[in-house]
């Protein structure tokens, strides 16, 4: 279900279906790369359990306080780990926290920080492949599957925000990379 004005996002609940569709896009992704974390910790489940909770959100489970407790949670795990596990950590911390973008901030910094609670997740994913050692490439692939994978409702969502800003950090250029294939 779209909003009535897909050219104006309000935060409302009709965003909320864009954001719970821009979820589902990014799961797969996310997926893909926790065998890294549980390589290097398999006696952590924590990130696998925040993905079931995902997951339920995915499939209709209302917006809750689930949802932020495992991405708060995740995150912290993060501090504990070593690369590229911790970035495995920030995709699904930023997966879970997909929901709790404000689509109404959309001008200035504000406007490009909150695209990246769409982006983030598809972004650390690529760069803990690319710091896992995998295939040179590995990352920017996974960003490209990405973009091809997008349902339209997350062009909607991205075409809002403020293109991301030209930086030189590695992440900043995926964060780039995969913001530019929605506005081509």
């Amino acid at each position: 279900m779209a909003p009535a004005n897909q050219d104006q996002l309000t935060n409302s609940s009709a965003d909320q279906q864009l954001l719970r569709v821009a979820t589902f896009w990014g799961l797969a992704f996310v997926s893909e790369v926790l065998p890294i974390f549980e390589a290097n910790y398999p006696d952590d489940s924590r990130p696998r359990q925040a993905l079931a909770v995902t997951t339920k959100y995915v499939q209709g489970e209302k917006r809750g306080q689930a949802l932020r407790q495992v991405s708060m949670a995740v995150f912290k795990i993060g501090k504990e780990v070593t690369e590229p596990a911790k970035y495995v950590t920030r995709a699904v911390s930023a997966l879970a926290a997909v929901p709790y973008t404000h689509t109404d901030l959309r001008s200035g910094d504000q406007g490009w920080r909150q695209a990246r609670h769409v982006l983030g997740p598809i972004v650390y994913a690529a760069y803990a492949l690319e710091l896992a050692g995998q295939a040179q490439g590995a990352g920017d692939d996974l960003i490209e599957r990405a973009i091809t994978a997008a349902p339209p409702e997350v062009r909607t969502i991205i075409r809002q925000f403020p293109p991301q800003p030209d930086k030189r950090m590695r992440l900043d250029e995926l964060f780039q990379q995969l913001d530019a294939g929605f506005r081509a």
